[in-house]
């Protein structure tokens, strides 16, 4: 399947979803159990212990937790680690976590820790924007409104550009508003058009 068609195939998505569930299995002690004695050994658990934030968030992230590897993404890419930072990014993008999927997108556009690939970018911002990820849903538009590694279509970018701009992104609703003022992949309005860049301001 040549990119476009999966590109395509994203906006289909946004009618299927998602939940998940997180479940926690506690088990006390039993009534008749000893208290123990204090001792100067650290406890098993280091989120129990006096660990760093820093610590715990990096137990949890390599424990799976697609939201910790985000975060964990998230405070590499602010030391501009992009390597380290994308390492954790793709971890979270492929168990489905949007926002990483959309920071993934970015990265290759600007080649930040990886090569630039437009087309693996678009890829990206197609499967966060399928779920419904409001800055994916605009750049995927962008890319639309100017031909980047996707045919040029107006149309699409329009299609994407309102449910960003639903969502209250503004420069989806400034994108959406030039479209309807000058007649681009949807019937010229320009009334429509001036609400859009209203509501964007």
């Amino acid at each position: 399947m040549n990119t476009h068609a999966l590109l395509r195939g994203a906006f289909s998505l946004l009618l299927a979803g998602s939940l998940e569930a997180l479940s926690a299995d506690t088990k006390p002690l039993p009534a008749a159990a000893p208290i123990p004695a204090a001792t100067n050994s650290p406890p098993g658990n280091i989120e129990a212990s006096a660990a760093t934030p820093q610590e715990v968030l990096k137990q949890r992230a390599e424990r799976g937790d697609a939201n910790a590897q985000y975060a964990l993404g998230l405070e590499f890419g602010k030391t501009r680690e992009f390597q380290e930072s994308n390492k954790w990014y793709l971890k979270a993008a492929t168990q489905g976590h949007a926002r990483a999927q959309h920071v993934m997108g970015v990265r290759y556009v600007f080649g930040q820790g990886v090569e630039r690939d437009p087309e693996e970018a678009s890829l990206w911002f197609a499967k966060a924007a399928a779920q419904g990820e409001p800055n994916a849903q605009f750049s995927l538009g962008l890319r639309y409104v100017r031909g980047d590694s996707v045919p040029q279509d107006f149309a699409i970018a329009v299609r994407w550009f309102k449910l960003a701009a639903e969502q209250g992104h503004a420069e989806a609703q400034r994108g959406l508003g030039r479209r309807y003022a000058a007649g681009e992949g949807v019937k010229q309005d320009k009334v429509e058009g001036l609400k859009w860049y209203l509501v964007a301001v």
